[in-house]
């Protein structure tokens, strides 16, 4: 039975790359994630007081922001401090992440206002998406590459993982020969 066999040097070679391979694809798409959304969410809000016509406003607030919001929301936020911290430190991360983001919705609800009559809300829409814009950099930072799929906490070829979440006939699928 070839399930039976010890794997060659060759295939735990093999494994090891296929590991490194998905932990760079993982740690690319939430870097790129992290950055469209980001720039999406400030686009829709600095491009929301140049709206001059409906189909503009609808794209603008309706479009932009929403796919920004989308990838900028509590779960995406709590699923990056989440990665980014030892186990032991995991609970404190994300009761901090999850009272600063409360905190800040707070905050902009008698600012938001108060910004609209002092400066118009023009211009406190452009300071919002500034503001938005200036969290791009604070959250690229927070995604943080792993040298291979065991720093997150498994030991296993993406094969072995497919196998132990029940993906029986799709794993053989993935051993290829060289």
């Amino acid at each position: 039975n070839v399930r039976n066999k010890a794997p060659t040097q060759l295939e735990m070679n093999r494994s090891k790359r296929q590991d490194e391979f998905v932990t760079f694809l993982l740690w690319a798409s939430a870097l790129v994630a992290t950055v469209v959304s980001g720039l999406l969410f400030a686009g829709g809000l600095g491009l929301m007081p140049l709206a001059t016509t409906p189909l503009a406003l609808y794209l603008s607030a309706g479009l932009l922001v929403g796919l920004g919001l989308a990838g900028t929301s509590f779960g995406v936020i709590l699923g990056v401090v989440g990665r980014a911290f030892a186990p032991e430190r995991r609970s404190l991360a994300l009761g901090i992440a999850s009272a600063g983001g409360s905190f800040g919705q707070f905050l902009m609800l008698p600012s938001g206002p108060l910004l609209i009559s002092a400066l118009g809300w023009q211009t406190m829409l452009l300071v919002l998406a500034g503001t938005v814009l200036a969290t791009v950099p604070l959250a690229v930072a927070m995604v943080e590459r792993r040298s291979s799929v065991a720093a997150v906490g498994t030991q296993h070829s993406l094969a072995g993982a497919l196998r132990e979440a029940g993906a029986d006939q799709i794993a053989p699928r993935l051993q290829t020969v060289d």
